[in-house]
């Protein structure tokens, strides 16, 4: 049927309490009955926009959502032994028992003296979880060396601390530094909420040295082993069992654990022959106080210090973690001597609230601008309130589907609200506009039902709009491998936010312009339309359309050129898998020579924090030699530094990492050095 031949529903003016009112015969379908049971409607918004204000409070903060990588990583140790009775004895029994894992892909091994780490990987889709529990219960089942141990751990994000603390003194030595952070600082930072675990890295540990004399063992044709032996016996607390008396049980304890080095000195090694008696400690040996040989060095602000690892439980929140660690230290400080230095050198709490910060301010100019187009175009308060109220309201509902579906607030998640307001406003204003169109026609108001009628013909392409968009992002969150994990966050988030925003467009925008627009709002829209169709730019736009359909066959090659340069532009963009970030701080990751003892690396180390401390933007560092943060293998002649620049400085971190790297070729230019 042509569209002369159809028939024409013209639109009356009726009176309504001194109102103008349009009804078009609309009312039917979705909207008239969103119309008809508005109160409902509004309730029903009312209560989603309440309960997403505290989900979006309780929402987990971090830096990067919780995936979890399908990876394994086992870490094996076995005290001293070479590296090639380590790779028969303890390598290859992990190594068969991980090929045997469902989903595996690859073993890699690294073996070094007295350690080994594997790092296995496995499919896309495997349950990490399940498997690491599998594997856990193989190497138990394993005929280990004896005092050899492996762990197993899933790579994610929360293998990595969130945050460090580094305690250094004047007065105290490392081992009683040591012996704060782990027996008063780490019980309470455990307590922290969304705290999985507290390392303590570096410091000496307290213990008795043992120092044999070899011609009195030979004159007593004794042997090393049975001093350790009778040492290992006698220094023990054992409940041998219980005894009744008094009508009461009692549990009994042999207490034989050494308080003094006289106590070890009387231990006695063996009875002696020929009536000489028993033959003691003190009688081979000399016992005096001491401290463990360091097997790792860490340093902090260029003086060795005790550092403390705080590690986020997967669904905890980072900002959670760096409030609660900042009230446990204040309730702590009268109980730390106040020689003792604690401080902060990394928080990455810090810099996912300066990113909260930017992603809230990003959405309120949007917003803010957004209302600034508004009043311009429409010239009307009333009308801007509509798009002020509908944004907040889709977002608190957003921010709820993020918590029920197990979301959190980081990089991922900020990016889909921050790209999302631009399309949420433009539902609000696409309904607006479409109002004032059919409304203002007839020189009438609006009002809620006015308004359900003339958007009753423009629900299919606000439907289609939004569903061309949602299909757009839909296969993101199908992806498989890190990168698909990494974009199911964002794509879910903007699925949530256009989904929100369609739904709120239909149902409060509608009804929230049906009763805030006035009549001279329409008729001032209208004079703006009537002016703006002799208006000297819609002719020069008319004109440029005209011309370009009258030349239609330049369309195509200039789309062929134009794919032809996209192509070109995209093989030279760089490629990477995150985007570069100005954190606030890096990791330099060093080696020295293969074979480089611990101290002569310390002392390179040495030299090179002294050069970085001269840098203006750094504000501090924590050294580690011989370990690392993370779960890795990390031999004497290796480690990392991380570097905490100051907030306000004038260079940016690509340019100091360029300094230290000038700094480390020339003072050490035997050190292998990488940046992160």
């Amino acid at each position: 049927m042509k569209s002369a031949d159809r028939p024409q529903i013209e639109p009356t003016v009726q009176p309504t309490n001194g109102r103008a009112v349009v009804a078009d015969g609309s009312g039917g379908g979705l909207i008239g009955w969103v119309q008809r049971q508005s109160a409902a409607v509004l309730f029903t918004l009312l209560m989603l926009t309440l309960a997403g204000i505290p989900a979006a409070l309780r929402l987990p903060v971090g830096l990067f959502p919780d995936v979890d990588v399908p990876r394994l990583v086992v870490l094996g140790d076995s005290g001293e032994q070479p590296a090639e009775q380590v790779l028969t004895a303890l390598t290859r029994p992990l190594e068969e028992a991980a090929h045997t894992l469902p989903g595996v892909e690859t073993v890699r091994s690294v073996t070094g003296r007295g350690s080994t780490e594997l790092s296995v990987r496995l499919r896309a889709g495997t349950d990490i979880v399940q498997a690491q529990q599998q594997l856990q219960a193989k190497l138990a089942a394993l005929n280990l060396p004896a005092g050899a141990t492996a762990t197993v751990e899933r790579m994610n994000a929360t293998v990595f601390p969130v945050e460090g603390l580094s305690l250094v003194s004047s007065r105290h030595g490392l081992a009683d530094l040591r012996l704060i952070a782990e027996k008063v600082l780490r019980p309470a930072l455990l307590r922290v909420p969304d705290v999985a675990q507290v390392i303590v890295v570096g410091g000496r540990s307290r213990e008795m040295v043992v120092t044999l004399d070899p011609a009195k063992i030979a004159a007593y044709h004794l042997a090393a082993a049975q001093v350790a032996d009778a040492l290992a016996r006698t220094n023990l607390l054992a409940a041998p069992g219980r005894f009744r008396a008094n009508h009461r049980m009692y549990l009994t304890l042999v207490d034989g654990r050494f308080r003094s080095p006289d106590e070890i000195g009387r231990t006695v090694i063996a009875t002696g022959s020929a009536g000489t008696g028993a033959v003691t400690v003190a009688d081979v040996a000399t016992v005096a106080p001491g401290v463990e040989e360091p097997s790792v060095i860490v340093t902090a602000d260029g003086q060795e210090a005790v550092l403390i690892n705080l590690i986020r439980q997967p669904s905890g929140s980072t900002v959670t973690i760096r409030k609660g660690v900042a009230d446990a230290l204040a309730r702590l400080g009268p109980t730390v001597p106040g020689d003792i230095t604690i401080r902060p050198f990394y928080d990455q709490g810090e810099f996912i609230l300066d990113s909260l910060t930017s992603a809230r301010d990003a959405i309120l100019i949007g917003v803010g601008l957004a209302m600034l187009v508004l009043v311009l175009f429409l010239r009307s308060i009333r009308v801007t309130l509509v798009a002020a109220l509908a944004v907040p309201v889709t977002f608190a509902i957003t921010l709820l589907l993020l918590k029920l579906a197990g979301q959190s607030l980081n990089i991922m998640t900020l990016g889909g609200l921050a790209a999302a307001v631009g399309l949420v406003i433009d539902d609000t204003i696409v309904v607006i506009e479409h109002a004032f169109a059919r409304l203002n026609a007839k020189g009438a108001a609006a009002d809620s039902t006015a308004v359900g009628g003339s958007l009753s013909g423009l629900l299919p392409a606000i439907l289609g709009s939004t569903a061309a968009t949602l299909v757009i992002h839909l296969p993101f969150a199908f992806l498989s491998g890190l990168t698909g994990s990494f974009l199911a966050a964002l794509s879910l988030t903007m699925v949530f936010a256009l989904t929100t925003s369609f739904i709120v467009s239909i149902t409060l925008v509608p009804l929230l312009v049906g009763w805030l627009v006035r009549p001279e709002d329409a008729a001032r829209e209208a004079r703006r339309e009537h002016r703006a169709a002799g208006s000297r730019t819609r002719r020069a736009y008319l004109a440029t359309l005209g011309a370009g359909l009258r030349h239609a066959w330049l369309v195509v090659p200039v789309g062929v050129l134009l794919l032809v340069a996209t192509g070109w532009v995209g093989r030279t963009l760089q490629t990477g898998f995150m985007p570069e970030m100005d954190e606030g701080s890096f990791v330099l990751d060093y080696a020295s020579p293969p074979g480089t003892s611990l101290d002569e690396t310390n002392r390179m180390l040495l030299d090179l924090e002294r050069a970085m401390m001269q840098v203006p933007e750094v504000e501090t560092y924590s050294r580690r030699t011989g370990t690392q943060m993370g779960f890795f293998l990390t031999e004497p002649n290796q480690g990392d530094v991380l570097v905490r620049l100051k907030r306000d400085r004038s260079r940016t971190i690509d340019e100091v990492i360029s300094d230290v790297r000038r700094m480390a070729a020339e003072r050490q230019p035997a050190l292998q050095v990488e940046f992160g």
